[in-house]
């Protein structure tokens, strides 16, 4: 079972690749495979090219153990996480973390492990937003604050603990996280693309609080992206400026962002994003008719992936009892 993702076109990123947080170097023709397969983990399409990537990545774990390669065995383990997370097993994800942490903890601190332990929690903390797990969330992305030291991965976790601000309908505290965020980077070098981001995603959650600088902030991230040509971030910017404008009752401001944001879509060629710049035209259409339809359609949609996302908390829990059980020595189904 495969749960949607909360939130996925509010940032466009829940930072989930490994490579953000790991520097370290591969063998050419190891390095050639794994960021084959690390794309399709990142960017997925098909469960097939899923499957063909874990086992690829579980081959490769159980190899470095053997050698006691233990940095490039963690790395593995983290990709097999992100795959499981994609394809709902999220005990299997949970485990793998887990795993590579306590492997983490068997070696002296480096940079290199710093890194990627900073990367598995805020990994871990991704898998319980998605469990709806928000305060857990918070925690494993606060415990990545207090160790993390580059700048970029400060950022990454402030931004996805804002994300679970705004699934708590906390928007004034995702306010100034996103704030914060969009001041410091404004003095890194080489975060133009963390910079416009953080405005987007600040614009947006202000045009929820009805603050006066919304639109200046989202229009100024959408010209920061077009500069730096990053075609994901315009998906986002595009995106908000439709909402905004049909939230104010512009139509034709809006159906002019929803038809820049299709165009950004196939342009990346993301069937995912496709769909959603098609449902957000449909959106707006003045037929009576095709509106109903469309509310119709998210109105069963959301409830499904409600149903889903619970089905998938209270089936993590039971498995995770149930392995606990076995550890134990008992039988849980009896207990």
């Amino acid at each position: 079972m495969k749960v949607r993702k909360p939130l996925l076109f509010f940032c466009l990123i829940i930072i989930n690749t490994v490579s953000v947080f790991n520097t370290y170097l591969l063998p050419q023709t190891i390095k050639n495979s794994t960021t084959y397969y690390a794309s399709i983990a990142n960017n997925p399409e098909l469960s097939l090219s899923l499957a063909n990537a874990y086992k690829f990545f579980n081959k490769k774990k159980d190899e470095c153990l053997k050698k006691h390669d233990t940095i490039n065995a963690i790395n593995h383990l983290r990709q097999l996480a992100i795959i499981q997370n994609e394809l709902g097993d999220y005990l299997g994800c949970e485990t793998n973390i887990v795993h590579a942490l306590k492997l983490l903890n068997q070696l002296k601190e480096t940079e290199i492990t710093n890194e990627s332990k900073v990367g598995l929690y805020n990994q871990i903390g991704r898998l319980n937003l998605i469990l709806l797990k928000y305060e857990t969330s918070l925690d494993y992305f606060k415990k990545g604050l207090k160790i993390a030291k580059h700048p970029r991965h400060i950022n990454i976790l402030q931004n996805n603990m804002a994300l679970v601000y705004i699934k708590q309908l906390n928007f004034e505290l995702a306010e100034k996280i996103l704030a914060e965020i969009y001041e410091k980077s404004k003095t890194q070098v080489g975060a133009e693309q963390t910079t416009a981001r953080a405005l987007d995603n600040l614009g947006n959650v202000q045009a929820k609080l009805g603050r006066p600088v919304a639109l200046d902030n989202l229009k100024k991230a959408l010209k920061m992206r077009l500069e730096i040509k990053d075609n994901y971030g315009l998906y986002s910017s595009y995106s908000h400026l439709k909402e905004f404008y049909s939230d104010k009752k512009d139509v034709n401001k809006a159906v002019f962002y929803a038809n820049q944001a299709y165009d950004v879509a196939k342009t990346v060629n993301s069937i995912s994003y496709i769909e959603d710049a098609l449902s957000n035209i449909i959106s707006l259409s003045s037929d009576p008719n095709v509106l109903k339809y469309k509310q119709l359609k998210d109105s069963i949609t959301n409830a499904r992936q409600i149903a889903d996302n619970k089905y998938a908390l209270i089936k993590y829990d039971y498995l995770k009892k149930e392995n606990e059980a076995k550890v134990d020595g008992t039988d849980y189904e009896n207990h």
